[in-house]
Order: structure tokens, then sequence, then C-alpha cells
């Protein structure tokens, strides 16, 4: 019985061992098929918990002009930078301005609090603030943490737009990458009427 007890042992780590090794492998060598090295983004990033291998947070889309005018009257003129193939709609009455899921920018009409927003993001006991990337009395793109040990960026930024105060913020929701939110960022800063 002991033998066999041990034996089974032994199966069990080697396997364990082995599915182990074959996670950690996997996506080996692909730096260089990419074109990433150092400091950049890999293809394959460790899971949490040293799981199996995952994609790689995406790239800032390509950013072309849209006439948001499709969104109604009360957009009738506005153009901004956005990714090819983006559309422009009113929804529960700001633009919403989305290219996938990862491209998803509201902008809401009137002035925005920024110091009130930053506490409510500081005392944010669900998703936690990492870090501030900017923090300017315009803008804000900070990193947070619900939990999961997968990093989220958000932004706000106070605009004008043909003299009027406006707001810009990611939808909430989907988990974006910095870049993502950069390029939100952008977009937003762009808005002209």
């Amino acid at each position: 019985m002991k033998h066999y007890l041990s034996r089974t042992l032994f199966v069990a780590l080697t396997l364990t061992l082995t599915v182990a090794l074959a996670a950690a492998g996997c996506g080996k060598g692909k730096d260089k098929d990419k074109g990433t090295s150092g400091g950049k983004d890999k293809t394959q990033q460790a899971a949490p918990g040293g799981g199996a291998a995952a994609p790689a947070p995406a790239a800032a889309p390509k950013l072309a002009l849209l006439d948001a005018s499709a969104a109604g009257e009360a957009y009738k003129g506005w153009k901004l930078m956005a990714p090819e193939g983006a559309t422009a709609k009113e929804d529960f009455g700001a633009l919403a301005v989305a290219a996938g899921a990862g491209f998803q920018l509201e902008v809401h009409s009137g002035a925005v609090d920024m110091a009130a927003r930053k506490k409510e993001i500081e005392s944010n006991d669900v998703n936690k603030l990492k870090r501030y990337v900017t923090d300017t009395p315009e803008a804000i793109v900070f990193e947070s943490d619900v939990g999961m040990g997968k990093p989220e960026f958000h932004f706000l930024a106070a605009i004008k737009v043909g003299g009027e105060d406006f707001s810009c913020e990611n939808t909430k929701g989907p988990i974006y990458t910095q870049a993502q939110i950069e390029a939100m960022l952008q977009a937003c800063k762009s808005l002209k009427k």
C-alpha cells in the first residue's frame, strides 16, 4: 500500500511540474517574432496566480477624423479624432463615441468638479486607486485594481467645446489599458465645434 501511495504521489507531482513548466514556457521566443523586447509589452503575460498565459494589453488605436453629427442635432458640426470605424450616438444626454470594447468615450455637458471626483476615486473601496498617471486641473488618468491582480486605467477630463464646459470620461465596465485610455483622452481633447 505504501509503495502504491508513493508512486501515485510521484506521478501526481511529476504531472503538476510538467504542466507548470509547459505553462511557464508558453510564449517563449515570441518576443523576437513580435518585435518586442526589454521593457515593452510582451505578446504573452502570465495570468495572476501563475496560471496560463493571457494576451498582452491592446495597443492604442489609430485615430481618424470623426463627424459626431450622427449623434443628433445637439452634436451637429462636432468633430473629433477617434479610431477608424468609430461611431457617435446620443446616449442618455451624453455623446457616446465607441469603437469596440477598447474605446468607449462619453462626453457630458457641464463643468466637472475635479476635486470632488478625485475624492470619490480615492475613497472607492472596491475599485482601489493604485496611482495617478496624469494629475492636472484639466485631466486625470489613474490606475486602479478591483482586487483581481489585473490593473485597469480610467480618465476624466474637463474641456470646452464652442465656449461651453463639458467633461469626458471612459464608459464604466470594460477594462482598459493605459494606451486605450490615453487614446480616449486624446480624442476628448480633439473635440471641436
